[in-house]
């Protein structure tokens, strides 16, 4: 595959697969996980490591977890089976799965695994599924269960997931964490978007980005210095938000009020446990990170959103943090 339509900023992590799809003939890797947040550039990488999948002679289904209400389980599995082959009969018993006992449960995880294997035997084959975080348990289930056989010889499983943690480590196999693009990365970006980009402006975008290249793109579209965001931005990061629990969000709103990042131990003081049930939690969503005694936003685009929708009277806060940084120097 030509360098230039490697995504910009993954030419590791595109290399990394395209030699797991070389060696799946004689080496299969398992269940690779493409983990990050949304806008990192997780669906960029697979469509492009699709794209060399079939210069390579592989045959290439895709499946997107819905989060519709009702939704029926397997439905990324059923998608990217069917676009592979809609004639296959093992289609009609994803379409009763909601309704199978468990030992039917298990004869149609056995199924999918054989049609899986000899699939795999008649074309090398790449089955793509999406928003793993979003997925059913079924499916999830499903793919812990092919994870933990020996994976057919032809055969590459690609999910995508905002969280490493999504299947509770029953799935085996590698992850590729997508972190933000560097300053010189996202000036790369704005070449390729035809927009004059210098380091120092740069590297204000990637601080406020955290170097995603989502948000990188929309606001170089927009206008990097323009301080409204884009609506599709906006509406993206109020759903991150609203992944938050009471004290997660109580916490967010807080720091908000007192800067992107505050000293931990002042923090804590201002919200006691609401603020060590909101931090302290690994296993859920969350907008802060920790470093050197700090508590900050992932990104600023976060803060801006929050203190946006904050009534004037909650912005006066500051004075707590002043009176509390005051009596810790006094």
């Amino acid at each position: 595959m030509d360098d230039q339509r490697q995504p910009i900023g993954r030419e590791t992590e595109f290399q990394r697969l395209v030699t797991i799809l070389d060696q799946s003939s004689h080496n299969p890797a398992g269940v690779v996980a493409v983990v990050g947040t949304a806008g990192i550039g997780k669906s960029t990488l697979l469509r492009d490591v699709a794209a060399a999948a079939t210069e390579r002679g592989f045959v290439t289904g895709w499946g997107f977890a819905s989060e519709l209400e009702g939704a029926p389980p397997l439905w990324s599995w059923y998608e990217a089976i069917t676009d592979v082959d809609p004639d296959q009969s093992v289609i009609s018993w994803i379409d009763d799965a909601q309704s199978l006992e468990p030992q039917e449960r298990i004869e149609l995880f056995r199924a999918i695994a054989d049609w899986l294997a000899t699939q795999a035997a008649t074309a090398p084959t790449v089955l793509i599924l999406e928003d793993l975080h979003a997925a059913d348990d079924t499916t999830v289930d499903l793919l812990a269960y092919i994870s933990r056989r020996p994976m057919p010889k032809g055969l590459v499983l690609l999910t995508s997931t905002r969280d490493a943690t999504a299947g509770d480590d029953r799935i085996r196999g590698p992850q590729l964490v997508l972190s933000g693009l560097s300053i010189a990365e996202a000036q790369a970006l704005a070449r390729s978007l035809q927009v004059d980009l210098d380091e120092s402006r740069a590297a204000a975008l990637v601080h406020r980005t955290n170097g995603n290249p989502f948000f990188i793109q929309r606001l170089l579209e927009q206008g990097a210095d323009r301080t409204q965001l884009p609506s599709d931005v906006n509406a993206l990061l109020r759903e991150q938000l609203d992944e938050l629990d009471h004290d997660q969000r109580t916490s967010a709103t807080a720091l908000a009020v007192l800067g992107t990042s505050a000293p931990t131990h002042l923090v804590r003081r201002l919200l006691n446990r609401a603020f060590d049930s909101a931090a302290g939690r690994t296993e859920a969503p969350s907008v802060f990170r920790r470093a050197d005694g700090t508590i900050e936003f992932r990104h600023a685009l976060l803060r801006e959103v929050i203190y946006t929708d904050l009534p004037a009277e909650e912005r006066s806060r500051p004075v707590s943090y002043t009176h509390l940084r005051a009596h810790e120097t006094a």
